[in-house]
């Protein structure tokens, strides 16, 4: 991955992050971390995993997901404000099942 590419998702990632704290009320739902920011070349596109502190109650991380993706517009109009890009990528949403996988893995190294 390029260096801009990386330049581009930590400055999408630093930004999503103000633009939820500041601009969005997501109170109701608790700590939304944003985990990791994937852009293609192109700059067409970005996948934003996201992961929530009750990862474990499958149906709030799909509210909060819902959630978000009902906002995706708003927070992508804010997003190309704040960014001084040519063409700003269009944003997804995505759950990070990493810490899932993580999780799993020790219960089974746990086992034995």
């Amino acid at each position: 991955m390029s260096h801009r590419i990386l330049q581009i998702n930590r400055v999408i990632r630093d930004e999503v992050s103000l633009i939820l704290i500041k601009s969005l009320n997501l109170k109701q739902f608790g700590l939304i971390t944003i985990t990791d920011v994937k852009t293609v070349p192109d700059l067409s596109k970005a996948q934003i995993f996201i992961q929530y502190s009750s990862q474990k109650d499958h149906l709030k991380t799909e509210a909060v997901l819902k959630h978000l993706k009902n906002q995706t517009h708003d927070i992508q109009q804010e997003l190309s404000k704040r960014l001084k890009l040519r063409r700003v990528p269009k944003i997804f949403f995505e759950i990070n099942h990493e810490m899932d996988r993580l999780n799993r893995i020790e219960e089974i190294l746990n086992k034995d």
